[in-house]
């Protein structure tokens, strides 16, 4: 099983490239304290206004975003992958 086939077959990891606030696939995914991760934009602008966390409500410690690498290349290879077929 090649990991494109895993990519294309598996919902759950599909469901993961969908940001739970603006609920589209996400182009710069970023992991947030509450261990979400969120479109880099959407967060950002959530955390304007609120220092909860969107998905749990929960107070969060901090501001601090790091990039899910991870993530991002397996959208972008899932995105590839799609413009092949």
């Amino acid at each position: 099983v090649m990991p494109e086939d895993v990519i294309l077959s598996n919902n759950e990891i599909l469901d993961n490239f969908i940001c739970p606030i603006t609920y589209a696939v996400m182009e710069d995914p970023v992991i947030c304290i509450d261990g979400s991760t969120y479109e880099r934009s959407a967060i950002t602008q959530w955390l304007r206004g609120s220092n909860r966390s969107p998905t749990t409500n929960l107070v969060l410690e901090n501001n601090v975003l790091i990039t899910n690498i991870t993530l991002r290349h397996l959208i972008q290879e899932y995105q590839r992958s799609r413009a092949r077929l």
